[in-house]
Formats: structure tokens, sequence, C-alpha cells
């Protein structure tokens, strides 16, 4: 204001005696100013209101654009996602980018402003991301139905198992969750891609496969399961990981925790198993294993080796990983049942496990020999056990008798070992000599179609599996030999009478 004062009676004082430049001076100000000032307001005005509802209209634009458009990013490989209700659909920036300005231009009203309205909202997707999503009710049933049944008993375990992956993600807990090794492949791949596409977190840290003098009070079982070795990962997992971890963040906020999760399931034998190191300490584990597998009995003695194998048998049946070292629990059961130091066993004690072990072992050692190159599947010596105990033991499963040979006659230094857990390879059975039955096989076979053959009939080429199909009908006593094995022991003896195609040479017959 002082400004204006000064210039205008500096101006006066200048132009005084200058009746011409006074004059106009008089119609500058009087005339003319007032109208420029007037029309100078008006313009401001109307600017102010235009940037004003640009800047609402754009505001308004972008918040429905949001809404509207399900667009999400994952920052560790900086790919956009358009969430279709059902999955997450990688798509690129320039489309968003197209799609933005198609809208604006064909609206016109926010042309101006078309690309600082593309650039906030690109910059608020980069903000976003799918594991803060909620997911649709059709992404939820997908992710379950990809577990389950496939990997998971229940729907409720594939939740709970969720909810852990979630917890994890979010930096929500500081449990130990046990797995079955059956799991490793499935969850080193949602390690993997995982931070691929999101931060860097250690989903497998808090994730372990073996027990290692945990705390019970954090330990959570997350699955055990001692019939499988491993799993397949389902076909669409990798492709569809970001739906599986947004599912999985959303039950963790959901549910809260996995535990609260717990807290509310009601699938009884799921929480039981869950928290069964959680609720049940040491001693009272130990202890539930000889109220139910040890007897007292004040003639019959179990060997240390034989009560290792009872409690495998116990952990199996509850599906529980191998949770004390068998130090500590031989120095448990001694405080509670009577132990010889000297001959290496518990006293006055029998298990209703120990009389098929110990038939088992004599079985074992009258009939079974180490042999290179042999092997029998472990339903033909489960039957030729029951056959040898005249089916004393008839009720047995194969899998009992599998763990039986692994824990007492499979060890890293000798030929013997287990393929597939189905075959027990290098060894003799002298009640079933399997490649001398085969050899037997072949040499009738060849005595009953010889005559054809060197008569020249060319209808009559025969093959391994005619020779397995001849085995298989005059075999009477019930034990068949597999094809597989059939087959691996005649190309071992006819050798070059076989060509590539399984066809035996009319040579041979000869």
């Amino acid at each position: 204001m002082e400004n204006m004062n000064y210039t205008i009676n500096k101006l006066i004082e200048k132009y005084s005696k200058n009746e011409y430049v006074m004059g106009r001076m008089e119609n500058y100000v009087v005339v003319m100013l007032p109208n420029l000032l007037e029309n100078a307001d008006k313009n401001n005005n109307e600017r102010y209101k235009r940037k004003h509802d640009l800047s609402c209209n754009s505001t308004d634009y972008i918040n429905k654009f949001m809404l509207i458009n399900k667009y999400y990013y994952c920052c560790q490989n900086e790919l956009f996602m358009l969430y279709d209700d059902k999955h997450f659909i990688p798509c690129s920036e320039d489309d968003i980018q197209y799609k933005i300005l198609s809208e604006i231009t064909n609206d016109r009203e926010l042309v101006p402003w078309k690309h600082k309205i593309k650039i906030g909202i690109i910059k608020l997707i980069k903000e976003r991301s799918p594991l803060n999503a909620i997911p649709d009710s059709a992404t939820i049933q997908f992710v379950i139905n990809l577990l389950f049944p496939a990997i998971f008993t229940s729907r409720n375990h594939v939740k709970y198992f969720l909810t852990v992956i979630g917890d994890i993600l979010n930096g929500k807990t500081t449990d130990i969750y046990i797995a079955s090794v059956c799991l490793k492949k499935l969850i080193n791949e949602l390690h993997l891609q995982n931070n691929t596409y999101f931060e860097n977190v250690n989903v497998i840290h808090n994730i372990k496969y073996k027990y290692h003098l945990y705390d019970f009070n954090k330990c959570r079982l997350l699955y055990i399961n001692k019939q499988k070795n491993h799993f397949d990962i389902p076909r669409d997992f990798s492709k569809h990981i970001v739906d599986i971890l947004c599912v999985a963040t959303h039950y963790s906020s959901r549910y809260i925790s996995s535990d609260h999760f717990l807290n509310q399931c009601n699938e009884k034998m799921l929480v039981e198993h869950c928290l069964f190191l959680y609720r049940n300490p040491v001693d009272t584990i130990v202890g539930g294993f000889i109220d139910k597998y040890i007897e007292p009995c004040n003639k019959s003695t179990i060997s240390k080796k034989n009560m290792l194998f009872v409690w495998k048998k116990y952990l199996d049946e509850h599906n529980l990983p191998n949770i004390l070292l068998h130090d500590t629990l031989l120095d448990r059961l001694k405080s509670q049942i009577n132990f010889n130091d000297e001959g290496e066993y518990f006293i006055g004690v029998t298990s209703i496990i120990i009389p098929m072990v110990a038939e088992f072992i004599d079985f074992w050692d009258s009939s079974i020999t180490e042999n290179i190159n042999t092997e029998y599947e472990i339903d033909e010596i489960s039957g030729l056990f029951k056959k040898w105990t005249s089916k004393k033991f008839n009720d047995i499963e194969d899998s009992l008798i599998l763990e039986l040979i692994r824990h007492l006659y499979v060890n890293t230094d000798g030929n013997i070992h287990i393929d597939d857990d189905k075959y027990i390879v290098n060894i003799k059975c002298e009640l079933w000599d399997k490649t001398q039955e085969v050899i037997d096989s072949l040499t009738f076979f060849k005595d009953e179609y010889s005559q054809e053959i060197t008569e020249g009939n060319s209808y009559n080429i025969k093959s391994l599996s005619d020779a397995y199909a001849f085995y298989v009908l005059y075999k009477k006593d019930g034990l068949i030999i597999s094809k597989r094995y059939f087959e691996k022991v005649a190309k071992d003896t006819i050798k070059d009478n076989i060509d590539s195609d399984d066809l035996i040479k009319n040579s041979w017959f000869i």
C-alpha cells in the first residue's frame, strides 16, 4: 500500500506542471484502472473456481477409479495386477494409463489435468499391495479347493495352515510350527514365490521339520502325516500364488492369529493335534505312552532297542514328530520302569507289540539274507511273514512291518535299503526264491512254445508280456511276482534274445 501511494505521489510531483501528462494520469487512475482491476478480480475468481472444481472433480474421479478398478502392485518384481474378484491377473502399467487417459478424454472435463491425474493414480496403485486386499468368496473357495483334499485332510486344516502363513508374513508370531517333511516342497515354493512378488520375509524361519529341544509352549504341530513322505505341488499353486498369499494374510487379520483360529475351531481332532505339545508336558506324554503301550509282566523284559521301536509306533499312531532324544526318553522311562544296565533291558514289562516284533526278528534272522540286486515288495514280505507264523499275526498292517524293517535292518552303512516305501532292496528270502522262480517259469515257457516257433509259424511271436501271462496262469500258491520284477529278471536272463520292443527272438526257442 505504501509503495503504491509513494509511486503515485512521485508521479504527481514529477508531472504537476505538465497538463497533458496529468490529464492522462487522471484518465488512467479514475476511468481505466477501476475497470482493469474489476476484470482482473473477475478473471482471478473464475480461475480459482475452475481450479477448485478441477481439484474436486479429479479427487472424485481418482477415488471412484480406485474403488471400481481393483489394481494392485507387487513391489519386489514391480508387477501391476488386476483383481477380477476371483484371481489376481498380471497387467501392464501401459494398459492402466491407457484406461485412465481414455476415460478422461471421453469425459473432457478433466482433460487439462489428465497427466496429473494419471501420475496420481499410478502412485496410489503402487501403494496398494494384494496382501492388503480383502479376497472375494470365490477366491477363498478356489484356494481352499486347491489344497483340499490334495494336501490337507479337511477344510479347517487348510484354513489353519493359511492363517499360520499369514501370521508369519505379517510378523505376528514367534512360535515354532513343526510340519511333516511331506510339506517341505510346498512351503519352500511358497517362500520362494512370496519373495519374488513381495518383501523378503523368511517364511520358513518359523517352520521346522524336526523337533530340536524347542520349548513346548512355543510349539504347534502344523501338519504331521507319517503315511506320506512328500506331496506333489498342486499344478496351479505357483500360478495363483498371489491368490494364496492374499487369502493367508486375510485369514491372519480375520481370525487375529492362528491360535485364535484354533480357539474358535469346532474340529476337535485338529485342535488337539495342533496344540498337543503346548498342552502336554514331557512327563504327561511319556506317562500316556506307558499307559497305552506298556503292560506289567513279571517274567518279561523289553530290550532298549525294542522299547525305542514301541515308542516310534506310539509317535506314528499319534502323528507326532520325534519330540525326545533317545537318551532323554530312556532316562524318563528308567525313572518309572526298572532297568537292567548290564543287559540294557527293561524289567517286568511287556507290550502288545513286542510278541510280533520278536516273531518278526526270528522270521528275518532265519529266512532273510543279504543278496545284491534282489528285491521284495513290502506286501510280499508281509505275506511271507504271516505265512511263516501260520497267520498268527494276520491283522498286522504292511506299514508296521515296513517301519520295523527300517528300524531294525536299514542303516546308512549296509546294502539293504527301502525304495519308494515299497521295495526292500538287496535281500533274499529262503522261503521264496523269486529270481529262481522267474528262471524256472521261463524254462517252462520255452518248452511250451519251442515246437510252434521251430515250425516257423510267424503268428506265434512271443513277448515278455506273454511270458508273464504264462507264469501267472500256472502259478498256484498265491505268491505272484510282480510284472515289473518278472521282466527285470527275464531281461537279465534272456539278455540279447529280447529286442527293444520286449519281443522274444525266435532263436531263443530253438
